[in-house]
């Protein structure tokens, strides 16, 4: 194998080694706080689309209407099995849920597995790791190019890596034309 080709297996590597270490779950996994303020925004959701519904439904049974008072949306009355509701309608459960048992309940059952996760790194940090791997990234992709027009100017034709970036050959140029 020529210096040049072992060159590129070596950048080759390192690009997919970078692109790996970026999407790594000690990278992306968000901090427990961060988690715990998702938890809370969603448990949230789900008691306003509870109480929602449920205020429409006492405002129907108070017109004389008659209701399926917590029965899903779009069910049209009609029965089903407890697998097809979860599979179908698992966010009027959710929600339902949430409302029965209170905000403050939900939030408890889950405490215990925010404290099991892995502390992830908090939003600013994460950013700036992620960028500066990223910054990584495309210097390693340059050098990768830059090895392949070495290479194909000495006459050695060269496959691409799959996934190969076309940027890279953009941000070295396009050559002589």
């Amino acid at each position: 194998m020529s210096t040049i080709a072992q060159k590129l297996a070596e950048a080759g590597k390192h690009v997919v080694s970078l692109l790996a270490e970026r999407d790594a779950p000690a990278c992306t996994n968000v901090s427990r706080a961060e988690a715990q303020a998702a938890l809370s925004a969603q448990v949230d959701s789900w008691h306003e689309r509870a109480a929602e519904r449920i205020s429409n439904d006492l405002q129907r049974l108070a017109a004389g209407q008659s209701i399926d008072m917590m029965a899903p949306a779009d069910t049209f009355g009609y029965q089903m099995s407890a697998d097809v509701l979860l599979k179908e309608h698992a966010e009027d459960v959710r929600a339902y849920l949430t409302f029965g048992i209170g905000k403050a309940a939900m939030l408890k059952r889950f405490a215990p597995l925010i404290e099991q996760m892995p502390e992830g790194l908090d939003a600013s940090a994460r950013t700036a790791h992620l960028a500066d791997i990223e910054a990584q990234i495309v210097q390693a992709e340059v050098l990768e190019e830059s090895l392949i027009r070495e290479a194909e100017a000495e006459g050695i034709e060269i496959d691409p890596r799959p996934g190969q970036r076309a940027e890279a050959a953009i941000l070295i140029g396009f050559g002589e034309l």
